[in-house]
């Protein structure tokens, strides 16, 4: 008998927040493939209360969409906006969300299908989608096939949608130092910088560039591009950005008392003895916020406090 297509009709997601979500998931999620070597115990039970023979037993390939972080409340958003995936503690003390039952899959990979930027995260995503096939020509209990579309091309870094907000979401990072300079009345230097890394995207750091202006370099031994920009009035397109497509992280907070760092630069106010106060307190509101998060920080949320530490 031949095989019945099941046609997934797309519940309403806003763009934007598919958007945000592609560049959330670019920034260091996971499309997990894996084809399983023996049944599960659940298929063992199964097949031996059928009286199956485990020489009958065909692997089907699997395939799941992991989210690894220390905050599960941008983790609940996603389920919740998403209505679909669990959330699980690990032994670590990261929040794991995982998407893994087909129809969800088959949902995602329409939603994410030509919003992804970033090349080497375009190439698993491909990877994942082919595994999908492979898995869905498994036949089920029911004989269903699911119908999935061709992987589109990869899409440019668009100031007009969300994705970037995604990606600085996962992986930007907002500093405020402050050096001792012999140079400034204050005996201190107010620098303030932005930056997102990103390990093989060395196209997509540069298209940021051409956004924003600023500079791309490589970090050894790592190899990762990390995009910088420092110059304060370059600075400002960046907050117009995140007050257009905010952040749904914990970093909207840290973000916010940047811009704020950042407005006062821009109208000289760090050079009088009150601004100045009113930066470090930024500062210090900044790095405790970091520090009494609750859960395991994330790496770069981390590289923030050692890095703008270094006064």
């Amino acid at each position: 008998m031949a095989a019945k297509h099941q046609h997934l009709s797309n519940r309403y997601i806003p763009e934007e927040f598919l958007d945000w979500l592609t560049g959330f998931i670019e920034g260091d999620g996971c499309f997990s493939s894996h084809i399983p070597k023996k049944p599960s115990r659940r298929k063992k039970a199964h097949m031996h209360r059928k009286g199956e023979s485990m020489h009958r037993w065909v692997p089907t390939p699997r395939v799941q969409l992991i989210i690894q972080l220390g905050e599960y409340a941008v983790l609940y958003k996603i389920k919740h906006t998403l209505q679909m995936g669990q959330i699980r503690k690990t032994s670590e003390g990261y929040w794991r969300y995982t998407v893994s039952k087909k129809q969800h899959i088959a949902l995602l990979i329409g939603w994410l299908n030509g919003r992804l930027a970033l090349e080497k995260k375009h190439r698993s995503f491909c990877t994942w989608v082919d595994v999908f096939k492979q898995s869905n020509l498994v036949s089920t209990a029911r004989n269903l096939l699911i119908s999935v579309p061709d992987v589109l091309p990869v899409t440019s870094v668009d100031l007009r949608k969300a994705w970037l907000s995604g990606l600085i979401d996962r992986e930007g990072c907002f500093q405020i130092t402050l050096q001792k300079s012999d140079r400034y009345r204050l005996g201190y230097r107010t620098r303030l910088r932005f930056m997102i890394d990103q390990k093989n995207a060395l196209d997509s750091m540069q298209q940021i560039v051409c956004l924003f202006k600023g500079s791309v370099g490589l970090r050894k031994p790592s190899l990762t591009h990390r995009y910088a920009q420092t110059t304060t009035v370059h600075l400002r397109p960046i907050v117009d950005y995140l007050k257009l497509f905010p952040l749904k992280t914990r970093k909207h907070m840290l973000f916010l008392r940047w811009a704020k760092a950042v407005e006062m630069c821009v109208n000289k106010q760090h050079l009088t003895f009150e601004g100045f106060e009113q930066i470090k307190k930024l500062k210090h509101l900044n790095m405790q916020t970091v520090k009494k998060a609750k859960g395991v920080i994330s790496p770069s949320l981390q590289k923030c406090v050692e890095e703008s530490n270094e006064d």
